[in-house]
């Protein structure tokens, strides 16, 4: 750091006025730098004492670029943070970039322009810190647009503070359902506002939110935090209007809708229970009965929950996961006819085709669908005969017949059943 200093002038103006007699007596005024006037007299003499005020500049030379933390995007990500990242670069005014979550070449160099401008090191890959100041310096309500589809979700990545809530705003129309709750962040919490500024819809205990929109319009999502935070928020929406016509049935999950909206997982573990009965109830309407959490029907000390669709129920229990702990989620789905065109397997396989349809139709899905091997299993409860289509590490889709008899089907079987999520000798042989 190097400093100038100014010196300090005085300056003296004397003015002699002569008198022929008088007294020895004295005045005297004490100066004070800055003040005109500092005046000494006698009988014979006044002096008049100017002092010019001290002046002292410091000039400080910039420290160099501040480092980066951790980058939260390099160049060839593609995700919402790197989307979040060219939203904010064109509110500052370092666009124009197309906001499509693909951080290219022109992201970096708009990038490294904001970097040098914030006194960070131009890197290209910025940090959570880089994110805030973009956000702290953005005063604009970002939008989220989910017109593009029927089902869906997508995720929104953000920074908020106590001062500086991120606004997101959305455009929703009659009778549209969503859901949205916290993925990452401490601290940070989210209210859905209407155009009114009235806070609408639901919480539940762990912050999540839902609702089914009565009125059309613009609503606002105000994301707030404890202290400037990275956060990522999660929207899964359903449009009231969608055309659903199918409900795809798979080894491992449903796929809902044109757009095949998927719920469930491998094996169906860790899936969201609220999740997946939202985008049922989009497709199916209200279910005809929710039995709630209760006791589980085989297991001590665990619980479990049906929720149905007359003829199409969903399972799900609190069992422990391997790496989750005592969760609940989806656990299986089972369709028992009469046959109804929006419940299909492969190929358009439902209740009511033949044992030897599915079994061709296997052979034709496994390597997409991952079912290396079918069989036939009695369930050791009512002995039916069941075709097990799958493997353990995929999951298992269970044809079940009304055959109990001592011979195991033939081709020509009628499957009545369609079940999910188990394996399909469910204790059987």
């Amino acid at each position: 750091m190097r400093r100038n200093h100014a010196f300090t002038a005085l300056v003296l103006t004397l003015t002699l006025v002569a008198a022929a007699c008088g007294d020895d007596s004295t005045t005297t005024t004490t100066a004070v730098p800055g003040e005109t006037s500092t005046t000494v007299t006698t009988d014979a003499t006044s002096t008049t004492v100017t002092i010019a005020a001290t002046t002292t500049t410091t000039t400080t030379q910039p420290a160099g670029p501040v480092a980066n933390g951790p980058a939260l995007v390099t160049e060839g990500d593609v995700n919402e943070t790197a989307r979040a990242f060219q939203w904010l670069l064109n509110c500052n005014g370092y666009g124009p970039l197309t906001e499509d979550g693909a951080y290219g070449q022109a992201s970096r160099t708009a990038m490294e322009a904001a970097q040098t401008d914030l006194n960070r090191e131009a890197t290209g890959s910025p940090d959570d810190e880089t994110l805030a100041l973009l956000s702290r310096s953005c005063a604009d309500t970002r939008p989220v647009t989910i017109e593009d589809h029927d089902f869906g979700s997508l995720e929104v990545v953000g920074n908020a503070s106590p001062d500086d809530p991120d606004v997101l705003s959305i455009r929703i129309a009659e009778g549209d359902q969503m859901s949205i709750s916290v993925a990452a962040g401490d601290g940070v919490t989210f209210d859905v506002l209407n155009s009114a500024g009235m806070e609408i819809g639901t919480k539940s205990g762990d912050g999540s939110w839902e609702t089914i929109f009565s009125a059309a319009g613009d609503y606002l999502i105000q994301v707030s935090a404890l202290a400037p935070t990275t956060f990522q928020i999660d929207l899964q929406f359903f449009k009231s209007d969608a055309p659903v016509d199918e409900v795809r049935l798979t080894h491992n999950g449903l796929l809902v809708g044109p757009d095949e909206y998927f719920v469930g997982e491998q094996g169906f573990v860790g899936d969201d229970v609220d999740r997946v009965i939202v985008a049922l109830t989009v497709a199916l309407g209200p279910p005809s009965n929710d039995s709630g959490w209760e006791q589980h029907p085989l297991i001590d000390g665990a619980e479990s929950r049906f929720v149905f669709w007359e003829n199409f129920s969903l399972f799900f229990d609190d069992l422990e996961l391997p790496g989750l702990g005592a969760v609940r989620h989806f656990g299986s789905y089972s369709y028992i006819g009469p046959p109804a065109g929006i419940f299909t397997v492969m190929d358009g396989i439902t209740v009511g085709n033949t044992a030897g349809e599915v079994i061709a139709a296997v052979n034709d899905y496994r390597p997409a669908e991952g079912l290396d091997q079918y069989q036939w299993v009695r369930m050791n409860i009512s002995d039916l005969w069941v075709l097990g289509a799958g493997n353990a590490e995929f999951g298992f889709l269970c044809f079940v017949t009304d055959n109990s008899g001592p011979a195991e089907p033939g081709d020509g079987e009628i499957i009545s059943q369609i079940h999910a999520g188990l394996p399909c000798t469910f204790g059987g042989e």
